[in-house]
């Protein structure tokens, strides 16, 4: 986030937001360590860029990862459900921001 940061700065580049990944273990990453919600956590303190957190977010743990990002992404658990309205409910419930 540090090094983004300066080559936004030094290029003039206008960013909206960036997406760390992956926060939680997830099947698309398999055999790779998460990074944790230590991630955005971090660069939440070194960016005043807004934060989209991605990989592994559940409906059950998006609530730990609202404090320190501005928005999450997910695919898998929306391409598995049977019913996507539910499954967005679920993690709207749970997302502490709305």
């Amino acid at each position: 986030v540090i090094e983004l940061n300066k080559i936004i700065e030094s290029k003039n580049i206008n960013i909206d937001y960036i997406t760390l990944s992956h926060i939680f273990e997830t099947k698309c990453k398999e055999g790779l360590k998460p990074r944790g919600v230590e991630l955005l956590k971090n660069a939440r303190g070194l960016t005043q860029i807004k934060i989209v957190a991605l990989g592994g977010i559940l409906p059950q743990n998006v609530g730990e990862i609202s404090g320190y990002c501005d928005d999450f992404a997910v695919m898998s658990t929306l391409f598995k459900s049977s019913d996507v309205k539910e499954t967005i409910e679920d993690y709207n419930k749970n997302w502490n921001k709305l």
